[in-house]
């Protein structure tokens, strides 16, 4: 069959389907571009944490070596340090306890105080006020435990009218021991913790054990025993396994500061960081 003049040519008669789907294709982007894509559904910006109540001042309390200032390292920054250096000035670390369960904070000032004879009676001016103390011993050395007992009667000295204080007594350095070193430095630190009537947890600050539930305990402790004050109930004594069951366990947020022993011995400013 022969074309004629008023057909268009067979190639001219494909191309105007496919020019026609282009067209189409490009109106519907076209259309998908120019209506508006539905609104995501905001999200509820985060409630503000809540005001941390003041668990006030606790200091650490023990001969040098220790370890105080690795306990206090421990907890606030999740280090350790191997090179001993005795502690010359009186370094405070302002930190928040997270308490989850209750949504409740809990905020303290952590006093690492140097343990040299020599500053005793400079550092003695620090107990006063003190809402909290860590009495710290070496597990591996037996005879820390019972020069603790210098620190723990001039702190009470310095209290005297202070019915809220709450102790702790820690022995540090348990990574060190043996199996049957460590029954032993646990039975002479229960021991010692039942006659002074004081709580009593075994740490290690190289490995972490027992640092940041110690101190958390403690706070918590605390923070009950004021509580039970400001409610106008008797202040009893209140244990650290007490402490910790009514508020449960927490993460700290921290920031340590230095001060130099010939400081006047005031409580440091309020940080604003926490």
């Amino acid at each position: 069959m022969r074309a004629t003049l008023a057909d268009p040519p067979i190639s001219a008669r494909c191309r105007r389907p496919l020019l026609l789907l282009v067209l189409l294709l490009l109106l519907l982007l076209l259309l998908l571009l120019l209506l508006p894509l539905p609104a995501a559904a905001a999200a509820a910006p985060p409630a503000p944490p809540a005001r941390a109540q003041e668990a006030g001042k606790i200091v650490l309390l023990g001969e040098s070596g220790v370890g105080k200032t690795n306990l206090l390292s421990r907890l606030s920054n999740d280090e350790f340090n191997d090179d001993f250096a005795a502690t010359i000035g009186v370094e405070f670390l302002t930190t928040v306890l997270e308490v989850p369960d209750i949504q409740r904070r809990v905020k303290a000032q952590i006093w690492d105080t140097a343990g040299q004879e020599r500053f005793r009676s400079i550092l003695s001016a620090y107990y006063r006020r003190a809402r909290g103390a860590v009495l710290v011993f070496d597990a591996s050395r037996p005879e820390t435990l019972e020069h603790l007992e210098y620190w723990r009667t001039e702190l009470l000295k310095k209290n005297e009218d202070n019915d809220e204080l709450v102790l702790l007594l820690v022995g540090n350095k348990a990574d060190l021991l043996a199996p049957a070193e460590r029954a032993e430095a646990e039975a002479a630190g229960a021991a010692y913790a039942a006659k002074h009537g004081l709580a009593f947890e075994l740490a290690s600050a190289k490995s972490g054990e027992n640092v940041k539930e110690s101190f958390c305990g403690l706070m918590a402790a605390i923070f009950t025993r004021q509580a039970e004050a400001a409610s106008g109930g008797r202040a009893g004594s209140v244990t650290l396994e007490q402490g910790a069951a009514a508020l449960g366990r927490g993460g700290a947020a921290a920031s340590l500061s230095t001060i130099k022993l010939d400081a006047d011995p005031v409580a440091p400013k309020k940080s604003k960081c926490c």
